[in-house]
Order: structure tokens, then C-alpha cells, then sequence
């Protein structure tokens, strides 16, 4: 488990909170952790929001960065680029880095692979409210539609390997 989690859950909380219904894409700040090759607990907050609490994580760059959004190199495009190289600790990980671009108001994209992804793994199938092509309207939203993808993708893991207890 990543030893930095219940600071990003509080942080991924206290985002959803403050910022209704997205994050703007002008104080996006992204920080995450980077340990032995790993990446793990990206959140992207507004900036100067949670500067202590997500002190122990070792990466940020987005809106304090100079020339966020006026320079061709500083902009969500090009921080997710450079994420997808990033090697997460696990699947749930790299799906909660697709998700928390998703929290930011200029990134539909970003909704729309986690709808795609929905659909893929099964998500909402057993929920007679929702389906996978519910709008998200808001960063709760989002972060169901993320929650319900991994629980698809965990349900998967277990059917597809054996329970190998008794051998």
C-alpha cells in the first residue's frame, strides 16, 4: 500500500469540497509521489490550497510553474503525456491519475476515457439509476465513476486468478 494514502484521500476530498463543479484549468496544480521507479497518489488541487497537507509528496508541477498555459509545454496536455510515461505503483493508481484529470474543467477528454472505461470493465451494469454514459457533472461524479471502475477491476483480478488456499 502506498504509504502516503490517507493524506491523498483527505486531499481528494478536500478538492471535491472546494470546487464545484471542476477544478479550473488556471490554478490546476498536479502533485504526486515518485519512489523506487514508482508513481503513486496524484492529486490535482487548486493552487496554494494544500501545500502542507501534500508536503510529503515529491512531485508538482501545473499552475505554479512558470508559463502554465501561455508556454506549449505547460499545459494539461503535456502533464498527462508526461504521467502516461510514469510507471504507477498499480491499475487503480494509473485509473485515479486518468480521474483526477478529470476534475479539471477544461478536460472533458479526460471524462470521457473514464466513460469509455466504464463501459469496458462494466461499470453501472448492476445500478438501475446510473449507466456508464451518465454525464459527469461534477467531481463527485467523477470520483464515482472511478471507485466503481476499479471495484469492476478488482471483481475481474479475483474471477481471473484461482483462489489457491487449499493446495
Amino acid at each position: 500500500m502506498f504509504q502516503h494514502s490517507h493524506l491523498v484521500n483527505e486531499a481528494r476530498s478536500n478538492v471535491r469540497d472546494q470546487c464545484d463543479p471542476f477544478i479550473p484549468v488556471e490554478v490546476a496544480q498536479f502533485i504526486w509521489h515518485r519512489r523506487d521507479g514508482k508513481s503513486a497518489g496524484l492529486v490535482v488541487s487548486p493552487r496554494g490550497t494544500q501545500t502542507e497537507l501534500l508536503r510529503p509528496l515529491s512531485c508538482s508541477t501545473g499552475a505554479d510553474t512558470a508559463g502554465w498555459l501561455t508556454d506549449a509545454f505547460f499545459n494539461p496536455y503535456t502533464v498527462y503525456g508526461s504521467l502516461l510515461s510514469e510507471q504507477w505503483l498499480n491499475t487503480g493508481e494509473y485509473i485515479a491519475m486518468i480521474a483526477e484529470f478529470a476534475k479539471i474543467d477544461t478536460c472533458d477528454w479526460a471524462r470521457l476515457v473514464l466513460h469509455g472505461l466504464a463501459e469496458t470493465v462494466g461499470a453501472f451494469y448492476d445500478d438501475d439509476e446510473r449507466s456508464p454514459f451518465d454525464e459527469m457533472k461534477n467531481i463527485a461524479m467523477v470520483e464515482r465513476y472511478r471507485k466503481e471502475i476499479v471495484s469492476c477491476l478488482e471483481r475481474m483480478n479475483r474471477q481471473l486468478v484461482p483462489d489457491l488456499g487449499d493446495l
